[in-house]
């Protein structure tokens, strides 16, 4: 029970230091929290350029990034270097999983052959990623727990006070938060 009133004071305190100020925006980040994600069973998984199995992913924290085919996927695609980067801060505690839509080019094609450490790449249907894109919106990038709940949302590539919230989270560092 003490790390759920934990969880909820970090999560508020994240929500203050991100800056939602618009009450839609509040009110968004309160439906998506605790929202279960369960990712697409009929899907290609990528690890290293090899096709693995769904159950290969860790049953700790991830960081789940949708990659809405109404917005620029080769730019999601260029950011997974920064992502890389970013799993080398937090080492094997957690993993990221990018996921796309199967109109896969060139582009996406010479990633997955690219070795990423945490980074997996999951590919699924257009209108399965649509569906899941819709009942999340207007988020793309979430942190689930072991349970596959999200913690929190937001993308923390460009905003380190909202990455630092990830770290803690992810370390198991509730008491830290500054």
């Amino acid at each position: 029970m003490r790390f759920n009133i934990k969880l909820l004071f970090f999560v508020s305190y994240s929500l203050i230091l991100i800056g939602c100020k618009n009450n839609k925006l509040n009110e968004s980040v309160i439906q998506v929290l605790n929202k279960e994600i369960a990712l697409p069973q009929h899907s290609e998984l990528y690890k290293d350029g090899e096709v693995v199995n769904l159950e290969s992913l860790d049953t700790g924290y991830k960081i789940i990034i949708l990659s809405n085919d109404a917005e620029c996927s080769i730019c999601d695609i260029v950011k997974l270097q920064d992502w890389y980067e970013k799993t080398l801060e937090i080492g094997a505690k957690c993993e990221v999983v990018f996921i796309t839509n199967n109109n896969i080019d060139r582009h996406i094609k010479s990633v997955i052959s690219s070795d990423r450490s945490n980074v997996y790449i999951m590919i699924t249907d257009r209108e399965i990623l649509l569906d899941l894109s819709n009942k999340l919106q207007p988020f793309t990038v979430f942190l689930l727990d072991e349970k596959g709940k999200v913690v929190l949302t937001g993308n923390p590539l460009h905003n380190n006070k909202l990455w630092e919230l990830y770290k803690n989270v992810i370390n198991g560092n509730l008491d830290n938060i500054n």
